[in-house]
């Protein structure tokens, strides 16, 4: 059992690289939106890190997910090919009405708040789930902070 709250949330930004398959491998992408972003002003003004999930991994295979990785912004960024065809662009992620949960440990443990959110509380909350992806946002640094100690808030749209 987690908390979850019902938020409004403003609507962001993303420098963000696109990253397909298996949600779980998306920390490659992170890396390298890091090394791209280190080597930009972009890092000084980042105000965190986000990824967006299109897909449901339940009903998609994980070589056919979609995600977008990336760092907070609050301007138009891209699109700037980086290395390969991968490219740095400007994604909007929407606001308005969200479950919001905060869960706290390693990233692959993730996959419990979600069984949880989506399984008991969505289903006993009286809320709908709204047609857009839902988003993370990384509320610490996981290359200075414990595994069992990183905070992972859980924002998903709600109609």
């Amino acid at each position: 059992m987690y908390d979850v709250e019902i938020k409004n949330l403003e609507p962001f930004k993303l420098a963000a690289i696109a990253h397909d398959g298996d949600y779980m491998k998306i920390g490659g992408t992170f890396e390298a939106l890091m090394t791209w972003a280190a080597g930009s002003d972009v890092l000084k003004e980042a105000h965190g890190a986000a990824a967006v999930y299109f897909d449901d991994p339940a009903a998609v295979p994980a070589h056919q997910l979609r995600s977008e990785a990336g760092l907070v912004v609050t301007r138009d960024i891209g699109p700037e090919t980086i290395t390969g065809d991968r490219q740095v662009r400007t994604v909007e992620v929407a606001g308005g009405r969200h479950a919001v949960l905060v869960f706290k440990g390693p990233y692959a443990e993730l996959q419990r708040p979600y069984d949880w959110l989506y399984g008991a509380w969505l289903p006993e909350s009286g809320e709908e789930a709204a047609n857009q992806p839902l988003h993370e946002k990384y509320l610490n640094d996981a290359s200075k902070t414990p595994a069992a100690e990183l905070l992972t808030e859980i924002c998903l749209p709600l109609k």
